[in-house]
């Protein structure tokens, strides 16, 4: 039986590493096309523009998926994330802890550099058995327009795709008054996001990630909160939500900090010959099943 440094059931905690692993992509905003009618609503619709003319920023906060009914039932994870992006070159890295997977063996962290549409995850953390599986290779690559088409063998979830999601928000936005995020006094509103509306307004360039991002909820109407500062920048937002897909109901709770603007962002790219394509991981796992 193939191992790869995963314990449980195999097919949920690799979908769950897929899952996970493009939480972060650069968001290429373009002025928002949507006209709803409250100002809420106005607002969230021109937040990704708003944080793309911000240049740079980091990004920090948590994933956590528990599934509480199907074959899985019972499987949970949660990650804390941190990271940065430059909307400028399309280019940052983020970094999270796998010990929330809860699979023994996995030690230190796991680095993501994405640059363009490539996405770089380093593997280092799910023991020398995978790196020797992968020849060596220490950086698993992920083609995020492959994965725009649905070609992925998991959807994914991405904070700045999410920003740009927010074109489609529902006209009926509440405003639920201030709060103070990070010393910053913000604007919290809650709305809800259309998956369809919202794809219909997401420029095409960007609408692969985009409905990548999407469709881990199924199709469902997605209920956020988010709030935003005096300029329509946004601080945080947050989705809570049930999610019924493929015979399984998974609980969903992200949340998201969006700070130090202008910030400086440095990234190094992995070198081609020590990088894997993900399609060799999903090989690799085709295989275990089959022993």
């Amino acid at each position: 039986m193939l191992h790869l440094g995963l314990s449980g059931n195999r097919r949920f905690r690799t979908c769950s590493v897929a899952l996970v692993s493009a939480i972060a992509i650069g968001v290429t905003a373009t002025a928002a096309d949507a006209s709803p009618r409250n100002r809420g609503a106005r607002r969230l619709a021109r937040a990704a523009s708003a944080f793309a003319k911000e240049g740079s920023a980091r990004i920090s906060g948590s994933i956590a998926i528990d599934v509480t009914t199907g074959t899985d039932a019972g499987q949970k994870i949660s990650m804390p994330f941190s990271g940065s992006i430059d909307n400028r070159t399309k280019t940052g890295s983020f970094t999270f802890d796998p010990s929330g997977l809860g699979a023994p063996g996995m030690s230190g962290p796991v680095t993501e550099i994405f640059a363009g549409n490539a996405l770089y995850m380093s593997t280092d953390a799910f023991g020398s058995q995978l790196t020797e599986r992968l020849g060596g290779k220490h950086w698993l690559e992920l083609d995020l327009n492959k994965l725009g088409a649905g070609t992925s063998q998991a959807q994914q979830t991405d904070p700045t795709s999410t920003l740009d999601a927010l074109r489609g928000v529902s006209n009926d936005v509440q405003n639920l008054g201030h709060a103070t995020i990070r010393d910053v006094d913000t604007t919290h509103y809650q709305a809800t996001l259309d998956p369809a509306k919202a794809l219909t307004h997401v420029p095409p360039a960007q609408r692969p990630r985009v409905q990548s991002a999407l469709s881990q909820f199924g199709g469902n109407t997605i209920p956020i909160d988010v709030w935003l500062d005096d300029n329509g920048v946004p601080r945080r937002y947050a989705i809570n939500m049930d999610v019924s897909k493929s015979g399984a109901t998974v609980h969903v709770d992200e949340s998201f900090d969006f700070y130090d603007f202008g910030t400086p962002v440095s990234v190094k790219v992995p070198a081609p010959d020590d990088v894997a394509d993900f399609s060799q991981l999903q090989r690799l796992r085709q295989v275990g099943q089959a022993t």
